[in-house]
């Protein structure tokens, strides 16, 4: 009997996890490139995610929430207008150095695009 009800919670947590992956990766996001730490950072904009709430960078002079880190971002998307992505990865435990600042998360952008939802591989 243990085991049936040790089963039935692993499934049920299972499938509540990847139903909340698979909702981050279909999603189009809105964001800017806001500097650079041990990566490119740039700020979620739209649609607010709440995950992201607590992911600051920031400057001497400007703190930013809803913040994530990129493991590459295309020089045509560093120039702080806002362009559009999906995410194939979003990883809160990455290794950093202690010479630059980070946000609490990074996540590897799966498509890029200048226009909402139109996305293409890049």
């Amino acid at each position: 009997m243990k085991s049936l009800v040790v089963i039935t919670l692993l499934i049920f947590f299972s499938f509540s996890c990847s139903k909340t992956q698979n909702t981050i990766i279909s999603t189009c996001f809105k964001g800017q490139f806001i500097g650079e730490g041990c990566w490119p950072v740039i700020q979620i904009i739209e649609p607010i995610d709440e995950r992201f709430k607590d992911s600051r960078w920031g400057t001497s002079t400007t703190i930013y929430d809803y913040s994530v880190e990129v493991g590459t971002l295309p020089d045509k998307y560093k120039d702080g207008k806002p362009f559009y992505f999906t995410i194939s990865k979003i990883d809160s435990n990455m290794v950093h150095t202690a010479n630059c600042s980070t946000p609490q998360y990074f996540i590897v952008i799966n498509t890029y695009s200048d226009s909402a939802c139109k996305i293409s591989n890049n």
